[in-house]
């Protein structure tokens, strides 16, 4: 079984600025074409009610605000999601 099949609780894709809008909805459309549950938002200040609902997030932003995000909920790498952080235009922070 692959990596995306296991991924049955899907991605959240999290963008903070409008610039990252563009990349986050190429990644979107991506990820839905391959079959993965994908759900996009922008950052709205709370990550809460999202942390323990997806398999893997992608964070559309600067490295230091993803650092910053992430420790506020990080708990084990045994139970916290997989996170990735790319920037605006959809490079590797």
């Amino acid at each position: 079984m692959s990596a995306l099949e296991r991924l049955w609780r899907g991605v959240l894709i999290v963008y903070a600025s409008n610039a990252g809008a563009d990349t986050a909805n190429r990644l979107f459309k991506l990820l839905r074409r391959v079959g993965v549950p994908t759900v996009v938002i922008k950052y709205d200040g709370d990550l809460s009610r999202y942390w323990g609902c997806f398999d893997a997030i992608v964070l559309v932003m600067a490295l230091s605000g993803a650092v910053r995000l992430v420790c506020k909920y990080a708990k084990s790498k045994v139970v916290d999601p997989a996170v990735v952080a790319i920037d605006d235009g959809g490079g590797s922070t």
